[in-house]
């Protein structure tokens, strides 16, 4: 019967810290991870001219010289020259 007891007001005391944290307004949280590296990248040919039709499968990007895997890559018309 305490073993019961014991474990009915263990209960009791975490559902009321419980209702005390959202009463409170705190927001819940998570941990998460999450590793995205965005890189501005012109392409130009060995004459200069930039080049405006490759492939994502044509794109090699190596950080520290190894490979790193290329998930997503998209085309703007938008190119600064500095």
């Amino acid at each position: 019967m305490h073993r019961t007891t014991s474990s009915l007001a263990a209960a009791l005391l975490l559902l009321s810290g419980a209702g005390r944290a959202a009463a409170q307004g705190d927001p819940p949280r998570f941990r998460s991870e999450a590793q995205v590296v965005v890189l501005d990248v012109v392409a130009s040919d060995r004459r200069g001219q930039p080049v405006a039709d490759l492939r994502q499968d044509e794109l090699q990007v190596f950080e520290d010289g190894k490979a790193c895997e290329l998930r997503s890559a998209s085309r703007s018309s938008r190119v600064s020259r500095s």
